[in-house]
């Protein structure tokens, strides 16, 4: 385990690996604001932000995540693609 601003130190090395690789341009702190806020995990927190970011759906079939998300973010199965 490791403490909150050891945490943040990674996310923040975390999110410069990422921007250099040309994926995504994401803010670690909102990241991690989300996952505490929604009681979700940063891997999870990271998608939402990105479809809230970008006024997107996110695509998920994950049941608990839908639920905790409501509100903040649409949530919809594949199915719901086709």
């Amino acid at each position: 385990r490791f403490s909150a601003k050891e945490g943040l130190i990674l996310l923040q090395y975390f999110n410069e690996i990422l921007k250099k690789l040309s994926l995504i341009d994401s803010n670690p702190e909102k990241i991690l604001s989300t996952a505490i806020d929604l009681k979700i995990s940063y891997y999870d927190a990271s998608y939402v932000s990105i479809a809230e970011d970008r006024q997107l759906p996110l695509v998920t079939e994950d049941k608990t995540l839908k639920t905790k998300i409501h509100g903040v973010v649409k949530a919809i199965s594949l199915e719901d693609l086709f």
